[in-house]
């Protein structure tokens, strides 16, 4: 019987303890979740107020200098006015002409169209009679033959797509240095849209 009982107790295994030490080390080894990390700042969204701050001192610059120049004006003999708007002219043909070139540039790396944005087109008279077409920064002369010769395209083609077209071949035989000077390539381009407006508002065909 006593064999009986001892063979029982051996049989029933006592329930064991739980490793606290062993469960807490476990639960310290397990790689703490990690807070999330606060979301970086967009270096976009860092660079635009950068941006905005940089292009408000420069016009702050351009503001005072503007300022500036005008506050010498009323001290300036006419010769000399006459003198600063003609560097003028020149400076912004300069900018005008550079910014045609950095379209044809892009157009030509990148094989897409050339910036719509052309600026002005239009015809000037200068006192001697004779003419500038300017188009994309640049300021081509002509004489008055010339012009005449395209104010008859204008008037005299069926409708605006027939007056640039008869343009173009115009500009191409006689005129190409005007093509190159406005980076023009097609009887499409816009300049072609603006400059048969410009010619029939301005001028006549002498019958």
């Amino acid at each position: 019987m006593a064999d009986d009982k001892k063979k029982s107790a051996q049989e029933t295994p006592k329930p064991k303890a739980k490793p606290k030490a062993e469960s807490k080390a476990k639960a310290e080894s397990k790689p703490k979740a990690k807070p999330k990390a606060e979301s970086k700042a967009n270096p976009k969204s860092e660079a635009e107020p950068k941006a905005e701050s940089t292009a408000l001192s420069t016009r702050s610059r351009r503001d005072e200098l503007v300022s500036e120049i005008n506050a010498l004006l009323p001290e300036l003999e006419d010769s000399s006015l006459v003198f600063l708007k003609q560097q003028a002219e020149v400076l912004l043909v300069k900018a005008r002409k550079a910014k045609a070139r950095q379209a044809l540039r892009e157009y030509q790396q990148h094989g897409g169209p050339v910036a719509q944005d052309i600026g002005d087109v239009y015809v000037e008279q200068n006192e001697q009679g004779f003419f500038h077409i300017v188009a994309r920064g640049a300021r081509v002369f002509f004489n008055r033959d010339e012009l005449r010769e395209i104010t008859a395209i204008c008037w005299k083609s069926e409708n605006r797509r027939a007056g640039m077209r008869g343009m173009y071949r115009w500009f191409d035989k006689e005129r190409s240095d005007f093509l190159n000077d406005t980076s023009i390539r097609s009887p499409a381009d816009p300049v072609f849209d603006r400059l048969y407006d410009e010619i029939r508002s301005k001028y006549k065909v002498k019958q």
